[in-house]
């Protein structure tokens, strides 16, 4: 993957490393998780069972809570998921963005600029 242009970028702390780049999908309730699609970017505030399926189509999990033993942090391991915690307001930050990209390896997610995404 090569370096896209990015608009915003905010911190957090991996879980597991890896990249992907996606639709971000905010999920406020468990009702939300339906809207997950294969390779789409979940963003919540933190996850629990019911998410696994969500998370399975997930290209990437994006919380903003969670440690090192949080469920997010477990399943992402186990699963191999580019994963990011701790991403301060990342349910707001990212709600209207049209396509993010989670960087795990150097812990951070961003807003892809629209020029870049026909590069990708």
């Amino acid at each position: 993957m090569n370096n896209p242009e990015t608009k915003n970028k905010y911190p957090g702390r991996r879980a597991c490393a890896g990249k992907a780049v996606g639709r971000p999908v905010v999920i406020e309730h468990e009702t939300d998780l339906d809207n997950v699609l294969e390779g789409d970017i979940l963003i919540s505030a933190q996850t629990d069972i019911a998410y696994v399926p969500a998370m399975h189509r997930a290209s990437a999990v994006v919380t903003e809570t969670g440690g090192r033993f949080s469920h997010a942090a477990v399943w992402a391991r186990e699963n191999q998921k580019p994963t990011l915690l701790q991403v301060d307001n990342a349910k707001g930050n990212l709600r209207n963005a049209l396509t993010v990209l989670v960087n795990a390896d150097e812990e951070y997610v961003a807003e892809l600029e629209e020029s870049c995404l026909e590069k990708l």
